[in-house]
């Protein structure tokens, strides 16, 4: 039996890619029920994109985008986190995902989205936590916000 014949993708490899990261101790202090953007203040290598807006990525090619993101914390409270993607600061659908953390624990948040992207949107990680909290960033990766294109 002949397995199914696909139509091929694109051949000519990826054209377009991005990361931020957060990489060093540092705390982030949350509102209840506040959207803020993670401080992402490491740039990892690019191309066909810009780091022009604090803490986000501008895309610079129209297509389609595999968006891979994080976030590993320690909460000094126990709260419900909600971390997702906003494209030009609204949250982009089917990115939002939420967690108990328990105070003074480590634990991860982590999604993956496919979505279509246009020239000079501005990708950011933010998250929202029920009840005000601060939150603790040790000093491996803690928090990523990566994109390739796929077509």
């Amino acid at each position: 039996m002949v397995g199914s014949t696909w139509p091929k993708g694109d051949s000519s490899g990826i054209s377009a890619y991005a990361e931020r990261y957060v990489h060093t101790p540092k705390t982030q202090e949350l509102m209840a029920n506040t959207e803020t953007v993670v401080v992402l203040d490491v740039t990892g290598p690019l191309m066909n994109a810009f780091y022009t807006t604090e803490n986000a990525i501008t895309l610079f090619e129209v297509g389609t985008y595999k968006i891979d993101y994080f976030l590993t914390t320690e909460s000094k409270t126990e709260t419900v986190l909600t971390i997702g993607v906003n494209r030009n600061n609204t949250l982009i659908p089917g990115s939002d995902i939420s967690g108990d953390r328990i105070a003074d624990y480590f634990t991860q948040l982590t999604g993956t989205i496919i979505v279509e992207l246009v020239h000079d949107d501005v990708l950011t990680l933010v998250i929202k936590a029920d009840r005000a909290t601060s939150l603790s960033f040790n000093s491996s990766t803690n928090a990523k916000l990566s994109i390739i294109k796929l077509s």
